[in-house]
């Protein structure tokens, strides 16, 4: 009978999960690399960036294959496991700013997002962001083309001024010239010979 009673309680969450108009899903955070090692104190710098100061944005820079998109979705399962939602923008879906917002707004608001031009677009996306009571980290990874399409900087300063919950964590292989006091910048160095050697024996 007990466990009976414990079976409803479970099939009555799974219901009133289904029924809320309001839930979206956030799970859009990719699996990481199961070789993945030697980044434990670059992990810890960035968590306390952004659980615990007024930083607003994390931007971390390196070399191609150095590491920048698997220490981001790393922090971004730590994130989650803290209750930190995550918003997990990959380069795959994105060449352009619009298609952040477009990214944006389908895990904000699934098949009911974006309706209109460019700009009723961005302005559907700002304004949902607006909106977040939760705080919230958007990753956006790989960022160096759409960098060169000049302007990133002040597109990501406006998508934070608009949206007071939300930080930003960047990955790119080019640098971002901006002055703003609530930028952290992560420049990875290449693995020490001890997390290498771990990495090689995993690979073999």
């Amino acid at each position: 009978q007990q466990q009976q009673q414990v079976l409803v309680k479970q099939v009555k969450s799974v219901f009133l999960f289904i029924a809320e108009p309001d839930v979206k899903l956030f799970g859009n955070i990719p699996h990481q690399a199961s070789n993945y090692t030697g980044r434990t104190q670059v992990e810890n710098e960035i968590l306390e960036k952004l659980l615990s100061t007024d930083t607003r944005m994390i931007v971390i820079v390196a070399l191609p294959g150095m590491g920048k998109t698997q220490v981001a979705i790393r922090v971004s399962h730590l994130l989650e496991s803290k209750k930190r939602r995550v918003i997990y923008v990959q380069k795959d879906h994105t060449q352009t700013r619009l298609d952040i917002c477009k990214e944006i707004l389908y895990v904000l608001c699934g098949d009911d997002r974006m309706t209109g031009n460019d700009d009723d677009i961005v302005r559907q996306a700002t304004h949902k962001l607006s909106e977040l009571q939760e705080n919230t980290v958007i990753v956006l990874d790989n960022t160096e083309d759409i960098q060169k399409e000049g302007d990133f900087e002040d597109f990501a300063q406006k998508l934070l001024a608009s949206a007071p919950k939300v930080k930003l964590m960047i990955t790119t292989r080019r640098d971002i010239n901006t002055f703003s006091v609530d930028l952290h910048k992560v420049k990875l160095e290449p693995l020490d010979t001890s997390s290498c050697a771990t990495l090689l024996q995993e690979v073999a």
